[in-house]
């Protein structure tokens, strides 16, 4: 153990690319636990490696994939869940880097990209599908979480602006 962390050590001191270095810390660090681990006997299964707050994300992931077009409030995700929005927000803030808002409105946006992109359908039918109560709702979130209205952007992809 000793020699693995003096190895790290020095390695910490090569003149070469700073990603470089810290990818090979990280790989050094991941060799010693294991080393570590396999010298405690203990085995771990992945599941037991993963984070509380780690797991709760993938949940909430796996949920919005599903549910991205029904639900749009974060208060919906963290009650069929069995978490508070708290709770979850600080998951996906950990996960993510954003709220879980964003992450939520993100999901909603991308998929109403490659609908207007990858598809002739109208846009209040975009709207419907993705949600939207009325289509100029929907008009108004897509043009400000991306600059442009629905036909506008259809127009820019299909090159024809």
């Amino acid at each position: 153990m000793t020699d693995s962390i003096q190895q790290m050590q020095e390695d910490m001191l090569i003149d070469a690319p700073q990603d470089d270095v810290h990818a090979l810390l990280r790989h050094q660090l991941y060799a010693l636990l294991a080393r570590l681990t396999i010298l405690q006997g203990r085995h771990q299964t992945p599941a037991s490696l993963i984070s509380a707050s780690s797991q709760r994300f993938t949940r909430f992931e796996q949920l919005v994939n599903e549910r991205f077009s029904d639900w749009h409030k974060v208060s919906d995700y963290a009650a069929h869940l069995g978490y508070t929005e708290k709770s979850l927000g600080r998951a996906v803030t950990a996960a993510t880097g954003v709220t879980a808002k964003a992450y939520i409105t993100a999901r909603i946006n991308l998929e109403a990209k490659r609908l207007l992109a990858h598809t002739d359908l109208p846009v209040s039918t975009i709207a419907e599908r993705l949600g939207f109560e009325e289509a100029t709702n929907f008009s108004k979130f897509f043009k400000r979480e991306t600059g442009a209205p629905p036909a506008e952007f259809r127009l820019q992809y299909q090159g024809l602006v």
